[in-house]
């Protein structure tokens, strides 16, 4: 039952347009960066691998950069992240935009900051790569 609701789901996701990744969940690690997010529209935009947490009061704070490696502009964008916590257990999503009045050149990259608010945000322990949607 368990496996039919998780392959709805993904299907359902996908057929609405948006970028979904998956990563290995590994305890050792803070934050897992997966290997091939799914890049819609522009496949020459890269997550780099200096991805940091912070914890606020309030919030987890998911920074780091994306770089432009194409030939062209990119404008719009939709970086996502699936939090968990310690023992593996999803705790919900952490999402952060770039919009197209600040323009990322060929060669240039977007520092961005996905925030987690659930209320559950101090038990985050690990972050992985949900995807990058590229308008």
């Amino acid at each position: 039952m368990r496996r039919t609701i998780v392959v709805c789901v993904v299907l359902l996701v996908l057929s609405m347009g948006y970028g979904c990744g998956s990563a290995v969940v590994n305890p050792e690690d803070d934050i897992v960066p997966t290997t091939t997010p799914i890049i819609e529209m522009m496949p020459n935009v890269v997550i780099n691998d200096d991805i940091t947490m912070s914890f606020e009061s309030d919030a987890v704070y998911i920074v780091g950069t994306v770089t432009n490696k194409s030939d062209k502009p990119v404008g719009d964008m939709e970086l996502t992240f699936n939090v968990f916590d310690a023992f593996g257990q999803r705790l919900g999503t952490a999402m952060g935009f770039h919009f197209e009045d600040e323009v990322i050149a060929p060669g240039e990259s977007w520092s961005y900051r996905c925030d987690y608010y659930g209320k559950d945000f101090k038990r985050v322990a690990k972050a992985v790569v949900a995807g990058l949607v590229v308008h």
